[in-house]
């Protein structure tokens, strides 16, 4: 952390590319997460840099990655392909982050998007926050969602049903 800190503070270029190496090749996913916060408080971080961070094998670094990649998704085709693919991941909390980060999605990926938001919803819908965080993501895609939702049958009037009530409801409120 002490290192961290002063990383940011001195603003020395010369620290990126051991940051990049200890991204690529750290042994602990701490570094590897403090690699990547590092990078960003540079303004060095790019594209490659969060690729690597989205295809770790720690769920704390993919997590923190998909938190950076966030403002990029929508000028980023790649970032965004990953990140999609990441609604899958084993981890709860990386996919609650891509939850979060997919509302701040722009443009006409709203199927890609609703598909993810919907494997999460499916996957997680029982935690109440997931819930949550996949309804603060929707951006008008309610209705792509709820559809996405009914299509599974047994989800939608099994342990889904509370959720595809609240979309209804949203879909109905928003008269779209």
């Amino acid at each position: 952390e002490t290192a961290h800190r002063l990383i940011y503070e001195r603003q020395d270029p010369a620290a990126v590319p051991p940051l990049r190496e200890l991204l690529k090749n750290g042994d602990i996913p701490q570094a590897r997460v403090h690699a990547l916060w590092s990078l960003q408080g540079l303004g060095a971080l790019t594209a490659d840099d969060l690729s690597h961070g989205l295809a770790d094998d720690s769920p704390r670094v993919r997590e923190q990655a998909v938190l950076l990649a966030e403002s990029r998704l929508t000028d980023e085709p790649e970032l965004l392909a990953q990140t999609l693919a990441l609604a899958n991941d084993n981890d709860a909390h990386v996919r609650f982050q891509v939850a979060l980060s997919l509302g701040e999605v722009d443009g006409n990926n709203n199927s890609q998007i609703a598909q993810a938001l919907g494997a999460i919803a499916r996957r997680d819908s029982d935690d109440i926050w997931t819930r949550t965080a996949v309804l603060t993501s929707l951006a008008d895609r309610e209705a792509a969602l709820l559809g996405e939702l009914l299509a599974d049958r047994e989800f939608a009037t099994g342990r889904g049903a509370p959720l595809v009530e609240q979309l209804a409801e949203i879909v109905g409120v928003r008269n779209r």
